[in-house]
């Protein structure tokens, strides 16, 4: 009897790439967190992102080499030293291959630090419309045990964009942003405050509490750009953008304080012995940031945008055809008052005349 043997290819499936930079002063050089005040916590973070099916990589280096086939980026603030300009190329040049996402995390500028310009460098080069303030955040009294320790609750419910991300949160908990800065817009050449202003395909997650204020370490030096000293109200503390600079479906992440790592993370599910759901924020951003979306939802969500923008001055040109119609309609009636009127007194003049004679 002839046996024959047909050998099957399997094809290995590759895990998502998400490296996470500890290269410049945001955990353990060697990149092994034992004996670090925030090791459990970030063991909990790496096995919530390697339950997902990720690739985790602590990265000691930020170069072409570690970024090499990674979906995703972590950044968070600057605590050693800065990003080199190669470092920025090689970010930037990823970042452009297409269907790449980069989380950036923020900080204040308590100390006069520069971390929020450092942090907007990447932010430029990689083409983003988001930038942190140079400034800080505190809220005297939605907080854990301080004011410059905000617990921020204010999530946005309008865009079905963020949906995902900002579901289940708990708002009487907030998530902790530890000394952190707030976000503003850079849109054709003009800084804007996200509060009170739109940019096309950013989209805000998280606000502070209406009781922020922001105290600038540095006001008369480096002011924030859309903001001012002493301003006080519910500021935007991280948001999210699509579509970034047309490279292809490249999605960005903005948060006013480190996602992991630094001195005490978004990602606590306590502080101060408050409880927090800062897991829930950061873990569904990152399922919002590995959904790789095609050319063709780009194309829809343009042609959304330009629906609604003619739906917008469909609207204002009906209001205003309604107002001149109206306007119309009175003065008409005005015109029929002063004719009767002129009828009344041509026909009270005639009787008089006739009454002479």
């Amino acid at each position: 009897m002839l046996t024959t043997t047909i050998a099957i290819g399997v094809t290995a499936v590759t895990k998502p790439k998400v490296v996470i930079d500890i290269s410049h002063g945001q955990g353990p050089s060697t990149g092994d967190w034992t004996g670090n005040k925030l090791e459990g916590l970030m063991a909990n973070f790496e096995g919530n992102l390697t339950a997902k099916g990720l690739e985790v990589v602590w990265a000691t280096q930020i170069n072409e080499t570690t970024l090499a086939d990674a979906q995703f980026l972590f950044l968070g603030s600057l605590y050693g030293s800065s990003f080199t300009d190669t470092e920025i190329a090689a970010i930037a040049a990823w970042f452009k291959q297409g269907e790449k996402t980069i989380w950036v995390g923020g900080d204040s500028d308590y100390g006069a630090s520069t971390i929020p310009f450092d942090m907007n460098r990447v932010l430029r080069a990689i083409g983003s419309k988001l930038r942190l303030e140079h400034t800080s955040l505190e809220d005297p009294i939605t907080n854990c045990a301080a004011g410059y320790r905000p617990r921020a609750n204010v999530t946005n419910t309008m865009d079905a964009e963020v949906a995902g991300i900002v579901a289940g949160f708990n708002a009487t908990q907030g998530v902790l942003f530890h000394g952190p800065t707030i976000l503003y817009g850079f849109d054709n050449g003009i800084a804007v405050a996200l509060e009170t202003t739109t940019v096309s395909n950013v989209y805000w997650v998280m606000k502070s509490g209406a009781s922020g204020i922001l105290v600038d370490a540095d006001p008369t030096i480096n002011p924030p750009l859309a903001h001012e000293v002493g301003q006080q109200g519910s500021f935007v503390v991280m948001a999210v953008e699509k579509y970034v600079s047309g490279h292809g479906n490249g999605k960005v992440i903005v948060s006013g304080e480190n996602p992991y790592g630094g001195y005490q993370p978004m990602f606590s599910s306590e502080y101060k012995d408050i409880a927090l759901d800062g897991a829930n924020i950061v873990m569904n951003a990152v399922d919002w940031g590995l959904n790789i979306e095609s050319a063709s939802d780009k194309m829809m969500s343009d042609v959304n945008s330009e629906i609604s923008t003619l739906t917008a001055t469909i609207n204002a040109q009906e209001s205003e055809i309604s107002a001149l119609t109206t306007e119309i309609a009175g003065l008409r009636t005005l015109i029929y008052v002063a004719v009767a009127i002129g009828l009344v007194g041509i026909g009270v003049g005639a009787f008089g005349v006739l009454g002479k004679r």
